[in-house]
């Protein structure tokens, strides 16, 4: 399970063997069933949370009570809930689908941030990664019609459209269900044309 997260902090940090077992000792294995809660909204705990294996979704709550899709985290992603201590969190994140998943609390990654000065580095860029991924989504939700937003989607995730259900996809795109089918089937006969 840790091999995955080795190769991924190797692109951004070199560490030695005793290093690495240090990083790894503070992490939380976790094996997610399809539905279940990794983090609920309200939660104040701050965790990073690696997906080894599967796929999770981050979302939100409306006021309405709907939930709004942020984003999806597959195999390899490194996804930093960013939380303010004691501040309960405004997301959630479970399982598409079973995963696996490597946790890792605020309070442990402070003490190796304290205890290995060079991680300090990594998180940062890490963070980095997530903050990016959001603002691109922001700005393709802002500027783009629910169809550019799809074919989008589709670009970047091109594996994820046959691995959770369509509703889900709507969701993260902020469009109905119904709607989303129309969509398919107008580019659908625009390809076929």
């Amino acid at each position: 399970m840790l091999d995955q997260l080795a190769a991924s902090l190797a692109q951004h940090l070199a560490l030695s063997e005793t290093e690495f077992l240090h990083f790894s000792s503070l992490l939380q294995r976790k094996r997610v069933r399809r539905r279940q809660s990794v983090i609920q909204p309200g939660d104040p705990r701050g965790i990073d949370v690696f997906v080894d294996a599967g796929c999770l979704r981050i979302y939100s709550i409306t006021h309405e009570g709907s939930e709004r899709i942020l984003h999806f985290a597959i195999e390899g992603a490194y996804w930093c809930h960013a939380t303010l201590p004691r501040v309960p969190s405004d997301i959630g994140i479970d399982a598409l689908e079973p995963s696996d998943v490597l946790l890792l609390e605020r309070s442990s990654k402070e003490r190796l941030c304290r205890d290995l000065p060079k991680f300090d580095r990594v998180f940062r860029f890490l963070a980095q990664n997530s903050i990016q991924a959001l603002q691109q989504r922001l700005v393709l939700s802002l500027q783009n019609t629910a169809e550019e937003r799809y074919q989008e989607f589709t670009r970047i995730h091109p594996a994820l459209e046959g691995r959770i259900p369509r509703y889900h996809i709507a969701s993260y795109l902020g469009i109905c269900p119904e709607f989303f089918s129309k969509v398919r089937k107008e580019l659908a006969m625009r390809r076929a044309s």
